[in-house]
């Protein structure tokens, strides 16, 4: 084989065009595999030749292919495998599709830690493939040898200088006397690396006193979980502000949460204090209460208000949670402009809101702040009734979907919809901060804030939508992994509607940008640009967007 081009050259060259043998040593390997995953299982590919030219370099690549093998049979021997036909539907090797070598040693992975799981620590499988010359047939054995069953012994933990040993605990899929199983050990780890108490977690297996028996031993090295801050900064919603905060995400180590917030802008001013425990009464239980005053000045009107929540839930399974919250806000209205749009005015003076909300999470990603892997789903309902004590009756619905995927060269894919309806259960208007407003960092973000949704016809003011519907796609790429600096492309479709409309995706609205994220040592930050391919009119051409915290 010879190259026709040039450009495939490039991989094969430093930046001042030499050769490069290892990297063409590197892609003679490759070759190999490709061909032998593609059922050539006698392929050879031999020793380039290299020929310098005037133009640059040929390279001949002999290749000997030989016949395509196709499989004949895949079966497993040796010890019994309790459960195995669970595994037909995920075999990657399949009887009478070409031979893949990768595929079989998938399906040897797969059936490892199937036997793993079963309690089978030292499980060995190996792969036996036998070939026919002459019908070009493959015959694949994968051979059990599972060894004896193990237990887990003791599990010991070290470097927890601030982390209570219970808290650790916790997070623990297994524990002791359980069976051992290789992916609740993985899940642990994962699952103390998402506390984000520590800067490096380990689960190490130890011999125990019998070969029936394996310790574990959990290695952490713990950090910085609290923070006090002050600063000023602008954001794209609320302009130039001040704030401070202070805040402990592991309090007196047993994994409680705290934090007391303070934010002073030209149109906002926003006081906060929250508190968690993870573990009430070391269940699975947990208990969450806010409190907040917020004051904020919008175009047309002032809104200030205050209020409190109550969350209590249940974690269960891997990654889910239950949770039930009851809040309750006063809210007034105030310093309307005699051209806001009529559905302003109605609301103008004091409103309670009283609601119990309903809601199931399940959060499988790797990273708190920059997820690799995993998805974040939630279903949330919302009751608000004169029954308890609100003056405005409705039913708010919301379903959020996002997904991580790691593709090649440590990129990552991210895609997310969004749907969310609320019905009038009442006399009373849907108060104006209940319903949809869409655009902003985490919307559509080639429009502001509040600026996508219905609009008064009079006036040209968005009121705010009672349905919704958003989709986002984002691939995400490491620009410096040492300091946690990362860029993304992403596309925003999405659009919010009123009473009577029917939620029509041809009049969705797009944004499409870049821009970057870096965990920094004050919080995730992030810069995006984004463009609007198709503004009404009266709508700008782009945004640039701003935000510090983490989001979904």
């Amino acid at each position: 084989m010879q190259t026709k081009t040039k450009n495939i050259l490039f991989f094969w060259q430093s930046e001042r065009g030499v050769l490069q043998k290892d990297v063409l040593d590197t892609d003679v390997d490759r070759l190999t595999v490709f061909y032998h995953n593609h059922g050539y299982m006698d392929a050879k590919v031999g020793t380039p030749k290299i020929e310098k030219r005037k133009d640059g370099f040929y390279i001949e690549i002999p290749i000997l292919e030989g016949e395509r093998y196709k499989v004949a049979s895949f079966e497993v021997a040796g010890d019994k495998v309790e459960g195995i036909e669970k595994l037909q539907e995920q075999w990657k090797t399949k009887v009478g599709k070409f031979f893949s070598r990768s595929k079989v040693r998938e399906d040897t992975e797969t059936l490892t830690r199937f036997c793993m799981d079963q309690g089978y620590a030292h499980a060995e499988v190996q792969p036996r493939i036998r070939k026919n010359t002459e019908t070009h047939e493959a015959y694949i054995m994968l051979n059990v040898k599972l060894g004896p069953k193990v237990t887990i012994g003791r599990i010991d933990i070290e470097g927890n200088t601030k982390t209570r040993d219970k808290v650790i605990r916790g997070q623990l899929q297994i524990t002791e006397g359980d069976t051992f199983s290789a992916t609740k050990i993985e899940n642990s780890q994962m699952k103390l690396k998402r506390l984000d108490y520590f800067e490096e977690v380990s689960i190490e297996p130890q011999p125990g006193e019998t070969p029936e028996v394996m310790n574990l031993k959990i290695k952490v090295k713990e950090k910085l979980t609290g923070s006090i801050s002050a600063g000023g900064g602008f954001s794209s919603d609320e302009g130039l502000f001040v704030g401070g905060e202070i805040i402990q995400r592991n309090l007196f180590g047993r994994g409680q949460a705290m934090a007391l917030r303070a934010h002073l802008g030209a149109d906002a001013q926003r006081y906060s204090l929250s508190f968690t425990e993870p573990s009430l009464f070391d269940t699975y239980y947990y208990l969450g209460l806010d409190a907040y005053n917020w004051l904020r000045e919008y175009e047309d009107f002032t809104k200030d208000s205050q209020g409190f929540q109550i969350r209590t839930g249940r974690f269960f399974g891997n990654w889910s949670r239950f949770g039930v919250g009851y809040t309750f806000e006063s809210a007034r209205i105030k310093d309307i402009d005699e051209n806001a749009a009529s559905i302003i005015k109605e609301q103008e003076g004091r409103q309670i809101k009283s609601s119990i909300t309903f809601s199931l999470r399940r959060d499988s990603t790797d990273n708190a702040f920059l997820p690799t892997r995993g998805s974040i789903n939630r279903v949330s309902v919302e009751f608000a009734s004169d029954f308890l004590g609100s003056d405005s009756c409705f039913t708010k619905y919301q379903v959020i979907s996002g997904w991580y995927i790691p593709l090649l060269w440590k990129l990552t894919g991210f895609v997310k919809g969004e749907l969310g309806w609320i019905n009038k259960t009442g006399d009373n208007p849907i108060p104006l901060f209940d319903r949809f407003f869409l655009g902003g960092i985490n919307s559509v973000r080639s429009y502001d804030w509040g600026e996508l949704g219905p609009k008064d016809p009079e006036t040209g003011d968005t009121i705010g939508g009672t349905k919704y519907g958003l989709f986002t796609s984002e691939l995400i790429f490491p620009i410096f992994e040492e300091i946690k600096l990362h860029g993304v492309v992403f596309f925003d479709a999405g659009n919010a509607f009123d009473e009577g409309e029917d939620l029509d995706v041809s009049k969705f609205k797009m944004g499409i940008g870049g821009g970057i994220r870096w965990v920094s040592p004050l919080g995730p930050l992030r810069i995006e640009w984004a463009y609007n391919p198709d503004p009404d009119p009266g709508d700008s051409r782009s945004k640039w967007q701003f935000s510090m915290g983490a989001s979904f």
